[in-house]
C-alpha cells in the first residue's frame, strides 16, 4: 500500500499453517468418507516448528501439543544449535542462557483446529495398493 506522499507500507495478513497427510502405500483405505468436511477437526501435527529470538525468553503459540514438551536451542556464533536448558511458564519457554550464544530457538509441536480443503483416495489394483492425502488449513 501507499501512502499520501508515496512511501511504501508494507501489509500482510496473518497466515494460517496448512498441511498434508499423505498415505502413498497403504493396504486397504480407511473410511475417509465418514469424516464431516463442514466441521473443524483437531489435528496433531508430528513435525516441529521452530521459533527464533534474540533473548532467551521465547512466546509460543497456545495452538500447541501439550503432551510433547518444547525444546530449547542456543545458536552460536558457529551456526551450531547446542541444546539448553528450559523452563515453560504459560507460553514462555525461558531457556538458560549460554556464553556465546548469538541468538536462541525454541522448537513445538503444533496442534491445529483445522479444516479439511482435500481429501483424495487412490486405488491401484494391479498391485493392490492404496493411497491417501488429506489437506487441512487452521482456521
Amino acid at each position: 500500500m501507499r501512502l499520501m506522499k508515496g512511501g511504501l507500507l508494507m501489509q500482510r495478513n496473518w497466515r494460517r499453517l496448512r498441511t498434508t497427510i499423505a498415505v502413498s502405500e497403504a493396504r486397504f483405505l480407511p473410511a475417509l468418507q465418514g469424516l464431516d468436511l463442514d466441521v473443524p477437526h483437531v489435528i496433531q501435527c508430528l513435525a516441529r516448528r521452530q521459533l527464533a529470538s534474540a533473548t532467551p525468553a521465547i512466546t509460543l503459540p497456545t495452538a500447541r501439543r501439550a503432551d510433547i514438551e518444547p525444546l530449547g536451542y542456543a545458536v552460536l556464533a558457529t551456526g551450531f544449535m547446542a541444546r539448553t536448558a528450559s523452563v515453560l511458564a504459560g507460553d514462555v519457554l525461558t531457556l538458560t542462557p549460554v556464553t556465546g550464544a548469538v541468538s536462541y530457538t525454541a522448537t513445538y509441536v503444533p496442534e491445529l483446529v483445522a479444516l479439511i480443503t482435500e481429501l483424495e483416495e487412490s486405488l491401484d489394483v494391479r498391485s493392490a495398493r492404496a493411497g491417501w492425502q488429506l489437506v487441512a488449513e487452521e482456521i
